[in-house]
């Protein structure tokens, strides 16, 4: 078929954050709606398996490779409409945020220095230092994964919920298109430790510079005070910086009911601790990296060429191993957390089937 190409034995692991997996049976990179019709209609007619693949930071491929066809999104294009902003999905994440800034707007900012692009931020409904896609989406479009139809959907039909979508629950919706909506406001950090990094770099400025920062600058700080956080927790991709050899946060925080937080708490009474919780609600959310660490799952405990990073307990990172030893590592984790407090971990990144 003209305009695509079909591309055969691709190694996988350097389109990863990770590094790990085999090679990919066919491969095909796409730059356009109609590129992307086109590939899954060939990969249908051959009746292959189909994955998907953005920017890699959120997917794991086994060590035997994908036996299918592989589609990786390339689509660029942004626009600006006002408040709102239109990004193709093969947009880098982190230049869409830069964009946002130099446009002075914010809805966005807290969520600088995340890796991938925006096409998969609506999937995981992304999020960090108390944003999240999910509160500037106006709507997503992109291709029906079996009909080939264009479809647009709107927020409100999107299933958003902590790090989860109708996208990522099974809506098989290719997304090539994300229409944000963005405010002209001064940002307004509230989660703790970005609030306090924020308010010391607003200080450092205005004895700098004699003035407050206006929005712009104000909004340029924060990008500066979440990208110096999440680099001291090597959570910024980072070829210098071993730890960063990851799919990021590797655990979601667990949303517990009021029953089974109970169950959780008393179990860790009884061990002499007191996990952080974060109610809303009827429901309260935990710290996966606390139930991590207080599982016996240090920060540098390193087994079989893969471990869990030095600077943060919620980040699984490859050491010059294989998938099957992280897929281990994780099921050994998630195991000695539900043994311990009675929580089931569930895994963030996608293992690609």
């Amino acid at each position: 078929m003209v305009g695509i190409d079909i591309q055969r034995d691709v190694p996988l692991a350097p389109l990863t954050t990770l590094g790990l997996g085999g090679r990919a049976r066919f491969f095909i990179p796409v730059y356009s709606t109609e590129d992307l019709r086109e590939a899954l209609a060939w990969t249908h007619a051959k009746a292959h398996p189909l994955y998907v693949l953005g920017g890699g930071s959120n997917t794991i491929f086994r060590d035997a490779g994908f036996d299918g066809t592989v589609i990786h999104l390339q689509m660029k294009g942004l626009e600006r409409s006002g408040c709102d902003m239109i990004v193709a999905a093969g947009e880098v994440w982190d230049d869409v945020v830069t964009r946002s800034i130099e446009y002075g707007l914010s809805g966005i900012e807290s969520l600088s220095g995340i890796p991938g692009l925006a096409g998969a931020t609506p999937v995981q409904n992304v999020g960090a230092y108390g944003q999240e896609v999910a509160s500037t989406i106006v709507s997503v479009t992109g291709v029906h994964a079996e009909t080939g139809e264009i479809q647009t959907v709107e927020k409100s039909d999107c299933g958003f919920a902590y790090r989860n979508s109708s996208f990522k629950r099974g809506y098989p919706l290719i997304i090539t298109e994300v229409r944000f909506r963005l405010y002209e406001a001064d940002p307004e950090p509230s989660y703790p430790e970005l609030k306090e990094a924020f308010a010391k770099a607003v200080d450092s400025f205005a004895n700098e510079k004699g003035r407050g920062p206006n929005r712009g600058e104000r909004l340029q700080l924060l990008r500066t005070s979440v990208l110096s956080i999440r680099r001291r927790k090597s959570m910024v991709v980072d070829s210098s910086d071993p730890d960063s050899k990851s799919a990021g946060s590797f655990f979601t925080n667990p949303v517990l009911d009021e029953a089974q937080f109970e169950e959780c708490r008393n179990r860790a009474a009884r061990l002499g601790l007191t996990p952080p919780a974060y109610p809303s609600g009827e429901t309260v959310k935990l710290s996966a990296a606390w139930l991590v660490e207080n599982s016996g799952f240090v920060r540098g405990y390193t087994e079989n060429g893969v471990g869990i990073s030095k600077a943060h307990a919620l980040a699984l990172v490859n050491r010059g191993g294989t998938t099957e030893a992280l897929l281990a590592l994780t099921d050994k984790i998630v195991g000695a957390v539900k043994e311990r407090f009675g929580v089931e971990l569930e895994r963030e990144p996608v293992l690609a089937r």
